[in-house]
């Protein structure tokens, strides 16, 4: 992959000096009270404000009667706002790369964007990254199966560089989808940043912009995981009794196992009349954001079939190819993302009509990690 040169931007800092106050001349006496420390016509004596309540060193008060803050008090300067775009039938002052162009229609509800080869666009924004954590992009993609990348650069740094880059898997399938995830805890998302970069996916295809924002997180991206509130795209086990213990969840190179303490208990069944003694179904629940707002929905699917003997599968089949249910249907080519979490489970048969025991496990989170 293709870096594009350095961004260089400079910054200048404003600097402020404060003057201390003029001397003044020696008060006259008052017309009316000459000794009345709080005159209201400038003739108190050096030291009191003509506009305060009550005697002040200076006129530097951090209060007087008619104003918040004295013309010469130090005021703090209000962070930065996290910085958003909104793709309304342009690129919202985007660069683009070779290998991405603007279609020939445009609507106004996005930017849609032509991709070949390696693909990205970006841009030169400030924003404080400690502040703004939490990257939020809505956007469709058509095309082969494909992750999307962002990319950024900060004061001081000459160009982008994949130390400063987090993944994300496509939906490829056109239809709008929200991405949401938080960077807190990547070790390269902090200080100022200085340019931002998107490879909205890599290769041929099309891709749909809605919009891109970095937040400020004010509550977590998902809520607690509620089987009362999971929407089922196989049987719905919720009212199971947890009879198993899934004691390892364990995520390899290329497997994962997923070990209970009832895999030689529960009966099993011959899935294809040919000898294949099946059990058990493992189960994934994914949190899928709404395109709009603060929403989302908690999924549960069943993903594969299990053996007595065999607690291993490909990691690969964790995936829209082998869930095989909207919206993570085969062609969905949905993925789990390296630092999503996710939360497994193991059932009885519940993929489809069979069934060996109507009995299942407790739920395990799970942080999905690259191979």
């Amino acid at each position: 992959m293709n870096l594009r040169p350095a961004l260089t931007l400079a910054l200048l800092a404003g600097c402020y000096v404060v003057e201390p106050p003029a001397p003044q001349p020696p008060a006259p006496a008052d017309d009316n009270d000459a000794t009345d420390p709080w005159d209201d016509d400038d003739s108190a004596p050096i030291g009191q404000d003509d506009d305060d309540s009550a005697p002040a060193a200076d006129d530097d008060d951090a209060v007087d009667d008619d104003d918040t803050v004295d013309d010469d008090d130090t005021i703090d300067v209000p962070p930065a706002e996290c910085p958003s775009w909104t793709f309304d039938g342009d690129v919202d002052g985007w660069s683009l790369s070779a290998d991405l162009a603007l279609a020939g229609e445009q609507d106004a509800e996005g930017v849609t964007l032509v991709s070949s080869g390696d693909a990205y666009l970006w841009t030169e924004v400030d924003a404080d990254l400690d502040a703004c954590t939490r990257v939020e992009a809505v956007f469709a993609v058509t095309g082969e199966d494909s992750g999307w990348e962002l990319f950024w650069e900060r004061t001081g740094e000459t160009g982008f560089s994949p130390d400063r880059r987090h993944a994300f898997e496509s939906f490829v399938d056109g239809t709008l989808n929200r991405y949401v995830f938080d960077l807190t805890d990547h070790p390269e998302w902090t200080g100022e940043l200085t340019s931002l970069r998107l490879d909205p996916r890599t290769g041929a295809g099309e891709v749909t912009l809605v919009s891109l924002e970095l937040t400020d997180p004010s509550e977590p991206i998902a809520p607690p995981l509620d089987l009362a509130a999971v929407q089922w795209l196989h049987t719905d086990v919720s009212g199971w009794p947890v009879t198993s213990d899934l004691y390892t969840v364990a995520l390899f190179d290329t497997t994962i196992c997923l070990e209970h303490d009832q895999a030689s208990v529960w009966p099993t069944v011959d899935l294809d009349g040919n000898g294949t003694d099946v059990n058990a179904n493992p189960w994934v629940f994914v949190w899928k954001p709404d395109v709009v707002g603060s929403g989302g929905t908690w999924y549960g699917a069943t993903w594969e079939w299990i053996r007595p003997s065999m607690p291993c599968k490909w990691r690969e089949a964790v995936s829209g190819s082998h869930i095989k249910q909207a919206p993570f249907h085969a062609d969905s080519g949905w993925a789990p993302s390296p630092g999503e979490t996710l939360h497994f489970m193991i059932s009885g048969l519940a993929r489809s009509w069979e069934r060996s025991a109507e009995e299942r496990s407790q739920i395990v989170p799970l942080v999905w990690n690259s191979p």
